[in-house]
């Protein structure tokens, strides 16, 4: 990845996401965490993305 950033520039419109997966735990695992957006069952992803207006 580090080679390539030279080469991908996001430009125009940018948006930047976050959201939360699942992780697959074991039935036994899963009975002691805690649930919701802090669980340690959740991992966090970042995306970043462009968009072009249109001209309508």
């Amino acid at each position: 990845m580090g080679k390539r950033e030279g080469l991908f520039k996001l430009t125009d419109i940018i948006e930047f996401d976050e959201g939360h997966f699942e992780v697959e735990t074991s039935k036994g695992k899963r009975e002691n965490l805690k649930r919701g957006k802090g669980s340690q069952r959740q991992k966090d992803v970042a995306v970043m993305t462009e968009s072009t207006p249109l001209k309508i």
